[in-house]
């Protein structure tokens, strides 16, 4: 199967990820420091390495290698709190929701992969969103509650 193929298959799926991602992030903001999302740029790089790995086990040991190596902090980092809440998410919604048991082993992989590529995108987007709330709160912005 094609990446173009697994894609189509996956459109009707589009809404899960969006909900698993935004949920995800809610998540986050909610529940305190170690659940803190890393910055913008480091949503980027992982969309950029959905684009490359083969499968998602490989996306998930890169998150939890780069959480080990964040465990000192800071607002770039991967923290393993927020791993361990977006890692759960996607792989519930591809439990739960997405049934990829009729493809091939192969196929299975790079429909996964292409789920957390769409995945990762929806995290960024949904990252950007509550960023931009939480610094317009700050400032006092039409947002703030």
């Amino acid at each position: 199967m094609t990446r173009t193929e697994i894609s189509r298959r996956l459109r009707p799926h589009r809404r899960v990820l969006v909900v698993a991602a935004e949920a995800a992030l809610d998540r986050a903001y909610a529940n305190g420091d170690d659940t803190q999302p890393p910055s913008k740029t480091q949503f980027s790089r992982l969309v950029n390495l959905c684009g490359e790995a083969t499968c998602a086990e490989e996306l998930e040991n890169y998150l939890r290698y780069q959480a080990g190596r964040s465990a000192k902090g800071g607002r770039d980092d991967w923290r393993m709190g927020f791993v361990d809440i977006i890692v759960k998410a996607i792989n519930e919604a591809l439990e739960k929701e997405i049934d990829l048991g009729e493809l091939g082993r192969e196929d299975q992989d790079l429909a996964r992969v292409e789920a957390w590529r769409l995945y990762a995108t929806y995290l960024a987007r949904a990252y950007t969103y509550r960023d931009a709330v939480a610094k317009s709160s700050r400032y006092g912005g039409r947002h703030a509650r």
